[in-house]
C-alpha cells in the first residue's frame, strides 16, 4: 500500500501540472498546448518537467524543432482523465445524495426490523435528510416500489413482482411470547393449547403454522386473529399468547414476558428482502441496503423458558 503522506511531500506534482500535461498530450506539442505564448511555453515546460523528476520517466522529447509527448506521457493523461472523471462522479453523486429516503414494508418489521437499525442508515445519509417509513400491506410495498413512489420495500421474498431487483435481510423465525406469570412451567406445547393465542391473519404464515401444528400433533388455540403481528403482540398484555416473529422480543423489553420456542420439527420461517427498481444503482440505497442487513440481537424480556 502506498503511503500517501510520503507520496504527497514529493515535490513536483499538483493539478495544475497534470492538467498541464493533458492539454501537452491533447495538443501533440509543447508550442501548440501553450498557444505559441512564450511565456507559457516556458511555464509548461517548466511543469513538464517536474512531473518527468517526480514520476522518474520522460515525458516529453524532440521532434525536430518542437517538443512532442512520449508515449509514457500520453498513458500519464490517460490514467489522470480517468481519475478526475472517478472524482467528478463521485461528486456528482454526492450533490445527488437524497433529501428524502421512503422506506415502505409492514409496521412490525418496521418496527422490529428497521428501527433498531434506523441510526445506522442517517449515518449514512446526507446531514437533514429525512428518512420516511411507510406502513403498506405487502401488495401494496410491491406496487409502490414498481411505480417508484418508495425507494426501497421491505417484503417476503415470494411477493417480490419480476423485474425488480432484490436482495436478501434475514430469514425469520418464530417464537411464542407469553406472560411470564402465565407460563407456571408449562412449555409451549401445553400453553398452545392451554392459553387463547393470537396470530397474524392468512399469509404464508399461517399455511406454514396449519402445517406443522398438524405435523406435531398440536392444536393450536387461536382465539385472536390479527391484522398485523404488532396487533398480536399487543395482544400479549391482555392475557394472549402470541406467536410471533423472533424479532419482536425487542418490543417486550422491559416487561415481563417470556419467549418459547415453538414445538415443531421445523418452525415457520420468512425470508425477509429488500426489494428496489432496476437501475436504482445509487451507491446510498446500496449502503442503505448494507445498514439493514446488520445483525442486532434482540434479547427477550426474561429468561427464555423451554
Amino acid at each position: 500500500m502506498i503511503d500517501i503522506s510520503a507520496y504527497c511531500s514529493k515535490p513536483g506534482l499538483s493539478l495544475d501540472r497534470l492538467g498541464t500535461l493533458c492539454r501537452f498530450v491533447d495538443a501533440g506539442g509543447l508550442s501548440a498546448a501553450a498557444g505559441k505564448d512564450h511565456a507559457r511555453i516556458s511555464l509548461y515546460s517548466r511543469q513538464i518537467k517536474e512531473l518527468e523528476s517526480f514520476f522518474g520517466v520522460p515525458l516529453a522529447r524532440r521532434a525536430g524543432r518542437v517538443s512532442v509527448p512520449t508515449e509514457a506521457a500520453v498513458r500519464l493523461a490517460t490514467l489522470v482523465r480517468e481519475h478526475v472523471s472517478a472524482l467528478d462522479g463521485f461528486a456528482e453523486e454526492e450533490r445527488k445524495a437524497p433529501q428524502r429516503v421512503t422506506i415502505a414494508s409492514a409496521h412490525s418489521v418496521l418496527e422490529w426490523w428497521v428501527m433498531p437499525r434506523l441510526a445506522a442508515i442517517r449515518k449514512i445519509l446526507p446531514e437533514g435528510a429525512t428518512v420516511i417509513l411507510r406502513n403498506m400491506r405487502t401488495r401494496e410495498v410491491a406496487e409502490a416500489v414498481e411505480t417508484r413512489h418508495v425507494d426501497l420495500g421491505l417484503l417476503r421474498s415470494d411477493a417480490v413482482p419480476h423485474g425488480l431487483m432484490r436482495s436478501q435481510l434475514t430469514r425469520l423465525g418464530y417464537s411464542l411470547f407469553v406472560a411470564t406469570n402465565l407460563v407456571k412451567g408449562r412449555g409451549s406445547r401445553e400453553l398452545l393449547v392451554a392459553l387463547p393465542v393470537a396470530v397474524s391473519m392468512g399469509g404464508d404464515f399461517r399455511r406454514q403454522l396449519g402445517e406443522q401444528a398438524e405435523h406435531a400433533d398440536v392444536t393450536v388455540n387461536v382465539a385472536l386473529e390479527c391484522s398485523s403481528f404488532a396487533l398480536a403482540a399487543a395482544a400479549v398484555a391482555d392475557g394472549y399468547a402470541a406467536i410471533l416473529p423472533v424479532t419482536a422480543s425487542s418490543v417486550f423489553k422491559g416487561r415481563k414476558v417470556s419467549e418459547l420456542p415453538l414445538p415443531f420439527k421445523a418452525s415457520p420461517v420468512r425470508s425477509l428482502v429488500a426489494a428496489w427498481p432496476r437501475g436504482a444503482t445509487s451507491p446510498w440505497l446500496g449502503a442503505v441496503r448494507d445498514a439493514l442487513r446488520q445483525p442486532i440481537e434482540c434479547r427477550p424480556a426474561v429468561a427464555t423458558v423451554s
